[in-house]
């Protein structure tokens, strides 16, 4: 009874690990409070794939250092807080990785005490 309360307990932190990692996989695709700014950015890899070579040098030229540096600095922003996120997913699917090996241990050492005696 108690190894298959245990084996339960194995696949549910082996399950939530994987839900963690693939939110940390999956991209993040945040947006700031006005989604058109967001569209135009010049520094956003979404807005840049969208241009040719030479109409991101045009959109380049027409801005002005002010401009390009804000725009910078919301993007670092921007992703700073994905990461953050991220970072923070990443750790719970570390601490469930940890507890379904502990749990595995447990198993071993337990299946071991039964056969040896």
């Amino acid at each position: 009874m108690f190894v298959g309360f245990l084996l339960v307990l194995i696949s549910a932190s082996s399950l939530l690990s994987l839900f963690f990692v693939f939110n940390v996989v999956y991209p993040y695709l945040g947006s700031t409070t006005d989604d058109k700014k967001q569209q135009t950015c010049l520094v956003y890899f979404g807005s840049v794939s969208k241009m040719s070579g030479q109409g991101y040098l045009d959109c380049l030229g027409n801005r002005t250092i002010e401009e390009l540096t804000a725009d910078l600095a919301e993007q670092a922003t921007i992703l700073a807080e994905g990461l953050n996120k991220k970072m923070l997913k990443m750790r719970r699917s570390i601490e469930a990785i940890t507890s379904s090996l502990v749990l595995i241990m447990l198993l071993v050492i337990m299946r071991a005490t039964i056969f040896f005696w």
